[in-house]
C-alpha cells in the first residue's frame, strides 16, 4: 500500500505547485481586460468608397493602449487600419464599383505586459454601388430619338409598336 500512496503524492505535487503559481500571477494584477465591442456600426456605400460610422464602447480597459481596428477584404486582398479609441468613423477609398467588401471593426487593447486582447467584431458585408453610366445621365438635350415604350401586338406574326417620344406618333415594326 505504501508505494501506491507515494505515487499519488508525486502526482499531486506538480498540480499544487501549478495552482500556487497561477494564484500568484493573479495577485499581481495581470488579469486580462477583454474590451467591449463597438456599437451601432453603419456603412454607407458609394461607387468607389464605403463610409463607416460606429459608436465607441461606453467603458474602456484601464492602463495600456486601446485602439480601434478596421479591417476589410476584397477577394483575397485584406487591409487594416488602426486608430485611437476616440475615432468613430472611417472611409474606405479606392474601391472598384460593384465590389463586395467584407468589413470588421473591433477594439484591441494592449495591456502593460504587452498582451493584446480583442473585443468581439462588428461585421458587415457590403457591395459598392454601380458606377453611373453615360446613358444614365439626363438626356433632355440629346437630339437622338428616344423610344419611350414597347407594346407587343398579336397578329398573324408578332409585331412591336414603338412610340416616339419627340413626335408621339406610333410606328409599326415587324
Amino acid at each position: 500500500m505504501k508505494p501506491v500512496t507515494v505515487a499519488i503524492a508525486l502526482l499531486c505535487t506538480p498540480i499544487m505547485v501549478f495552482a500556487q503559481v497561477a494564484s500568484e500571477g493573479s495577485e499581481q494584477g495581470t488579469s486580462a481586460c477583454i474590451p467591449t465591442p463597438v456599437r451601432n456600426l453603419q456603412v454607407q456605400p458609394g461607387a468607389t468608397s464605403l463610409a463607416l460610422t460606429w459608436s465607441k464602447p461606453e467603458t474602456l480597459c484601464p492602463g495600456g493602449k486601446t485602439e480601434v481596428v478596421v479591417r476589410w477584404a476584397v477577394g483575397e486582398k485584406k487591409t487594416s487600419r488602426r486608430f485611437d479609441e476616440t475615432v468613430e468613423n472611417y472611409e474606405v477609398q479606392d474601391l472598384q464599383p460593384w465590389t463586395t467588401v467584407m468589413l470588421k471593426v473591433f477594439i484591441q487593447h494592449t495591456d502593460n505586459n504587452n498582451l493584446t486582447h480583442d473585443s468581439s467584431k462588428a461585421e458587415e458585408t457590403v457591395t459598392t454601388l454601380k458606377k453611373k453610366c453615360n446613358h444614365d445621365k439626363d438626356a433632355s438635350n440629346d437630339t437622338r430619338q428616344r423610344i419611350s415604350g414597347l407594346t407587343p401586338l398579336m397578329y398573324n406574326e408578332l409585331s412591336l409598336q414603338a412610340f416616339n417620344k419627340n413626335e408621339g406618333q406610333p410606328r409599326l415594326k415587324s
